[in-house]
């Protein structure tokens, strides 16, 4: 009875001993049925996230870079923009300024006023200097756009009666940055002179300290006024305070002081006839050719460039050619006279750079 007890116990402990197994291998199973579709559904989200992420990532970067090259184009075209409105600045700034050749020798020309016209009138050597003068600027390649010029003289360079300046002229001819007209009328080279008016000699500080290039024309009034006295030692080492003679070259030496780095050219006036009337009146006042003589023989001597007009025949008022047609009065031209003198003065100071 007992053994037939402890069998059935032992067939009840293997029942569930099966089951128990049964049970774990179904778990099992199932287990990895579920698990192999958990990771298939996995890997399928997976790349379908990933190839979606992908998508993204490059259209992303489509925009960056579609953005980035709209903001180089935006800001190409805004310094185009800045550059066009700048660049004729930039140019003049950038622009190198011609050299002043030192090694410039004027023709030798020692024709006086008779011998000049002895050759041909004034206003044919007048045409004939203009026609020379335009050539040379025609053919001048020199860029003066960022050159400034001072003009220092009387009422020649200052221009009266509504005539057009030959400084105002000269900067269209030339094309500079500026040209600054210093002419005051009744304006004298000598200091000893008391017609209120301020000499040249002691107007340097009228002069842009940032001048390129200074021209003087500078005379008539001494002429006018000064007894032989007055007019200096030419030929002397001392050449006389407050006379002609020492403050023309006072004026030159005071622009190797005070302005070593400006150039300059000094221009005689052309003859006058208002002296002519002067000097029959006073026969103590000296001609004409003294003072021109006096400017280019002081200029040779302090190493100043002086183109002597006076002799060269050049607007000389005693032609009655010249006084019809180029002059306003005795003394000064009108606006035609005055644009062939900016043109002389244009064309030697285009041979003086290189």
């Amino acid at each position: 009875m007992s053994s037939e007890k402890e069998r059935l116990k032992r067939l009840q402990t293997m029942r569930r001993i099966a089951l128990n197994l049964i049970v774990i291998v179904l778990v099992f199973t199932v287990g990895v049925v579920v698990g192999r579709q958990a990771e298939k559904r996995y890997l399928s989200t997976k790349d379908i996230v990933e190839e979606g992420s992908t998508e993204v990532v490059e259209a992303t970067t489509e925009e960056v870079v579609t953005e980035a090259v709209t903001e180089i184009s935006t800001e190409e075209a805004v310094d185009n923009t800045v550059s066009e409105n700048t660049v004729s600045e930039n140019r003049t700034q950038d622009t190198p300024k011609p050299k002043w050749n030192f090694d410039y020798a004027a023709p030798a020309d020692k024709l006086k006023l008779a011998d000049h016209a002895a050759i041909r009138s004034s206003y044919d050597e007048t045409v004939a200097l203009n026609l020379a003068d335009k050539e040379v600027i025609n053919n001048s390649s020199l860029d003066f756009s960022n050159m400034k010029i001072a003009c220092l003289g009387d009422s020649i360079t200052q221009g009266v009666g509504g005539a057009t300046p030959y400084p105002e002229y000269l900067k269209e001819i030339l094309g500079a940055k500026e040209v600054v007209n210093l002419g005051i009328g009744g304006s004298t080279v000598c200091s000893d002179h008391d017609d209120g008016v301020q000499a040249m000699s002691d107007r340097m500080d009228q002069i842009p300290s940032d001048t390129d290039l200074a021209i003087i024309i500078g005379g008539t009034n001494d002429n006018f006024y000064q007894a032989e006295w007055q007019f200096g030692f030419l030929y002397w080492d001392s050449k006389g305070d407050g006379t002609f003679c020492g403050d023309m070259q006072l004026l030159m030496r005071r622009f190797k002081w005070l302005f070593p780095d400006m150039r300059v050219i000094f221009f005689t006036p052309p003859s006058n006839t208002k002296i002519d009337e002067l000097k029959a009146e006073n026969p103590s006042l000296l001609d004409q050719s003294r003072y021109a003589e006096a400017t280019t023989y002081i200029g040779a001597e302090e190493g100043m460039p002086v183109v002597d007009l006076f002799n060269e025949n050049f607007l000389n008022a005693h032609d009655a050619n010249v006084s019809t047609n180029l002059m306003q009065d005795e003394v000064h031209f009108n606006s035609q006279g005055n644009e062939i003198l900016a043109t002389r003065i244009a064309s030697e100071i285009i041979k003086r750079y290189q």
